[in-house]
């Protein structure tokens, strides 16, 4: 059995024991909710950074390496999100990555 089906077959069995979802906990029913929101709204609270640059063409106070970096994490977060099929994850890394990218972009573009 290969590295890469034995962690399948662990991360089964770890699964069999995790709580129903919806939760039957109130709070943590909602918490499972709410981090889709929080997934989706966290990537795109970085679009007036996005705006900044391709609108007034300002990148004065832009790093291209801090951008660059987070533009690799998230495609790495995506990544473990994506092979583990944990939505929570790779899709708001997704997003995430993507408008990064495009800031990047940008900021070559426009420096």
């Amino acid at each position: 059995m290969s590295n890469a089906h034995h962690h399948l077959h662990i991360r089964k069995r770890l699964y069999d024991k995790h709580e129903a979802f919806p939760s039957p906990n109130r709070f943590k029913n909602i918490m499972d909710h709410l981090i889709y929101v929080a997934g989706i709204a966290i990537p795109l609270m970085t679009l007036p950074q996005l705006v900044e640059i391709y609108l007034h063409h300002n990148t004065e106070a832009v790093s291209a390496l801090t951008w660059s970096a987070y533009f690799v994490g998230s495609c790495f977060w995506f990544t473990y999100g994506y092979l583990h099929e944990e939505k929570p994850i790779y899709i708001p890394n997704f997003l995430a990555a993507i408008i990064q990218a495009l800031i990047v972009i940008g900021i070559f573009v426009y420096r």
